[in-house]
C-alpha cells in the first residue's frame, strides 16, 4: 500500500486519513511564525507520500503550531510647554 499525500490537509483530517488506510499516525509539531497560513497544517510526512509501505506501518506527519505573537513597544513623547510673563511695575 502507498502512503496518502498528507501535506497540507488539517491535522485531524490527516490523522483519519491514515486510520482509514490501516496505518498509524505519529504527529509532530513545528512551530512556524504566528500567524503563518501552515498553523494546524501538515507541513512534512515521513515516509514521503506515495511510497510504498505495510499495513500497520507509522507514518509521522509534522503540523504546524504557531509561534508567539510579535511583541510591540510602545514610546510616548511629552513634550512641555512653559510661558514666562514679565511685569515691569512703572515708577
Amino acid at each position: 500500500m502507498c502512503s496518502s499525500d498528507l501535506v497540507g490537509l488539517f491535522a485531524d483530517t490527516a490523522e483519519q486519513t491514515l486510520r482509514t488506510a490501516g496505518l498509524v499516525p505519529v504527529a509532530q509539531f513545528q512551530t512556524v511564525p504566528f500567524g503563518d497560513p501552515q498553523v494546524g497544517l501538515v507541513i512534512s510526512q515521513n515516509p514521503p507520500n506515495f511510497e510504498e509501505v505495510d499495513v500497520g506501518s507509522e507514518v509521522v506527519y509534522v503540523v504546524g503550531e504557531a509561534g508567539p505573537p510579535p511583541t510591540s513597544t510602545t514610546t510616548t513623547t511629552t513634550s512641555t510647554t512653559t510661558t514666562t510673563t514679565t511685569t515691569t511695575a512703572a515708577p
